[in-house]
């Protein structure tokens, strides 16, 4: 129920995000502006509308290790610093941290 604009696999470890300062995906390249706080959309079922119980939930599990300053942290956001780079699935994945 997440919806990121980029999904990348092989980083080593669980939320490796959390301690980059700077992404490089195919040609485009990124400053990391922050974490990214969650909202509770991904405890609403889209096919029903119905909200999960708080306790049971996605973010429920997030809670539990991922909570700063009452929110919920879950993957970065990022911004260009070439805007107009286009960014493809299977290009290189490089980042600083």
């Amino acid at each position: 129920r997440f919806r990121p604009n980029l999904v990348l696999q092989g980083c080593g470890r669980p939320h490796a995000e959390d301690a980059w300062r700077r992404v490089r995906v195919g040609g485009a390249e990124f400053h990391v502006a922050g974490p990214c706080p969650r909202c509770g959309v991904p405890d609403v079922a889209q096919a029903t509308g119905a909200r999960d119980p708080a306790a049971t939930g996605p973010m429920a599990s997030l809670r539990r290790y991922r909570s700063r300053g009452g929110q919920v942290h879950f993957g970065i956001y990022l911004v260009p610093l070439n805007p107009g780079a286009s960014v493809r699935v299977g290009d290189s994945v490089a980042f600083e941290a």
